[in-house]
């Protein structure tokens, strides 16, 4: 009897399935969240950029804070850019700006860190950029 079980294989493939699924499913899970991190430091890159940009030239889009966003005018069109972007969870907070002295020019600068919920836990995306002020701003 004893025998004739050792040697019955029928359920094999479920067994070893049962075994394999659970970390299979791990990394597919865990391949999807890190693109998707990915895509999301993406948009704070182009996001920091382009605020910069509009900070540098002083463009008035970026000159006065918007209603109820509780930041700089370049922090709350950081904000909207984001949130235009797909990224609409970034608030003002998270968002620096300012100018500072290079060696050869004045330069406006804005730093994003962002902590995107990853696996059970959070994990710190930073994006910085900088752009030369005209000027005349």
């Amino acid at each position: 009897m004893i025998a004739r079980f050792a040697e019955d294989r029928r359920a094999a493939s479920a067994l070893e399935f049962a075994f394999v699924a659970p970390v299979l499913m791990l990394i597919v899970c865990a391949t999807a969240n890190y693109a998707l991190a990915l895509w999301t430091k993406g948009i704070l890159d182009s996001t920091a950029a382009v605020a910069a940009r509009c900070g540098g030239v002083a463009s008035p889009l970026c000159a006065a804070p918007m209603p109820g966003c509780g930041g700089s005018g370049v922090q709350c069109y950081a904000v909207e850019e984001a949130k235009r972007r797909g990224l609409g969870s970034l608030k003002a907070e998270q968002v620096e700006a300012g100018t500072e002295t290079g060696e050869a020019a004045t330069l406006f600068r804005v730093a994003i860190a962002y902590d995107f919920p990853f696996m059970g836990t959070s994990l710190a995306l930073k994006a910085e950029a900088r752009f030369p002020v005209a000027a005349g701003g």
